[in-house]
């Protein structure tokens, strides 16, 4: 049975998943160095005949199995083919083989990411009937973790920092899960969604004339500014918006193949009426379900958030969680 909860629909986090398509990087080994097997892998990838390079880094990995740059370039050609948890492995061998391989580091985590799988789920029933879900974030923290390091190390980009970003919101949220269930952090929600601005920020500074996806960065930076400068939300006498109703969120064929789960966040203005005027998709989880999201936030009845008993509009996030079960 699928379950399309829409559930605790106002919270103060959000989160991002950014989806990639497949990045040529050039080796950084001096190409003298390079076998013919890796060199004809490389041209042929950046001519994007992946079928022939496919063929020049299965020659060149059964000749050399321990060839780290064999192994990262049939990550690049995995990628091409959106199977990102092949990529991943192949990347994770590239690493294992030179711990310092920059480049290798920064696209395994992107691939992790890509995959839909840097967070699992668990359901359990209980034994009142109701699910109860634990998610799993250990893939999310390392891919974090590599993703600083990438960055420290020399990948400095508008893309680099846009995935470190949208990490910080991704943990941002999981750990509100976490924290409704009672757990306690050391970060705060605020300052990781601080560092996620200032990371949107770095990322818009790099971004290159006429690059793509910039207005969406802009848009989500400028949300994510607007509501931590909001003060309402600090005070005693301010109560949230409440759902009047439970709409739900289906559940696309593609992601029950590819066993997708996990929360969609989107920002939203709603006014004094509680009507929601302005949306912004702050997360994503890809394969049909961000827009399945949109339609039940769509159907959403609230009552307005109120302060000192007075209904006021204000800046806030809406949760919808899929869940497999």
């Amino acid at each position: 049975m699928f379950s399309r909860q829409f559930r605790s629909p106002f919270v103060s986090l959000l989160t991002l998943i950014l989806l990639f398509t497949a990045t040529v990087i050039v080796l950084p080994q001096k190409r003298e160095t390079l076998s013919a097997h890796i060199l004809n892998a490389q041209s042929a990838i950046e001519k994007k005949d992946f079928k022939t390079a496919k063929k020049e880094i299965e020659l060149e990995l059964s000749a050399r199995p321990d060839n780290p740059d064999a192994h990262f370039l049939m990550g690049l050609v995995y990628r091409s083919q959106k199977k990102f948890d092949e990529a991943a492995k192949s990347f994770a061998n590239a690493t294992r083989l030179r711990p310092n391989f920059v480049e290798a580091h920064y696209i395994h985590a992107r691939s992790v990411l890509d995959s839909g799988h840097a967070v699992t789920s668990k359901v359990e029933k209980e034994f009142d009937g109701r699910h109860k879900t634990t998610f799993n974030i250990d893939e999310l923290m390392s891919a974090r973790q590599e993703i600083e390091w990438s960055i420290e190390h020399g990948i400095k980009s508008s893309d680099s920092y846009s995935l470190a970003a949208g990490v910080e919101l991704v943990y941002a949220t999981y750990r509100f899960h976490d924290e409704a269930a009672g757990a306690t952090f050391q970060e705060s929600s605020s300052d990781i969604s601080k560092k996620a601005v200032k990371n949107f920020d770095e990322a818009l500074r790099l971004a290159k004339p006429g690059q793509t996806g910039i207005v969406e960065i802009k848009s989500k930076a400028d949300f994510l500014r607007g509501y931590l400068s909001g003060k309402a939300l600090e005070h005693s006498s301010y109560i949230r918006p409440k759902p009047l109703n439970s709409p739900h969120a289906e559940y696309t064929d593609e992601a029950k193949r590819n066993q997708i789960t996990g929360i969609v966040l989107i920002g939203v203005h709603l006014d004094e009426t509680g009507n929601i005027i302005d949306k912004t998709m702050i997360s994503g989880l890809g394969y049909g379900l961000d827009e399945s999201a949109i339609k039940a936030i769509n159907r959403l009845k609230t009552a307005p958030a109120t302060l000192d008993g007075k209904p006021i509009p204000v800046t806030s996030f809406l949760l919808v969680e899929f869940e497999l079960f």
